[in-house]
């Protein structure tokens, strides 16, 4: 895991989960600062699926397998696709 992410308790990854940290890699040359990404509390993150930097995840969201989180996502919400999208709310 790199620098900037947090991950809370009782948070699922599957394999292959990608947390992107930097839009424009280049070799060698190192960040002094990385942008932010927050896992809450409760998610469960399919295999596969590719978070965007500086994303939040909202508590007890289920991001699918493969889906692609390019924006924020509330607190309880089932999303998948790429982009992901919310598809329902989970009670």
């Amino acid at each position: 895991m790199w620098d900037g992410l947090t991950i809370e308790d009782d948070v699922f990854t599957g394999p292959n989960v990608t947390f992107l940290n930097d839009l424009y890699p280049k070799s060698k040359i190192q960040l002094e600062s990385f942008f932010m990404a927050v896992i809450k509390k409760g998610e469960s993150i399919g295999a596969n699926a590719t978070i965007f930097l500086g994303i939040t995840l909202g508590q007890n969201c289920l991001v699918g397998t493969g889906s692609v989180v390019t924006k924020n996502v509330s607190a309880n919400a089932d999303i998948a696709e790429n982009p992901a999208r919310i598809l329902r709310y989970i009670d």
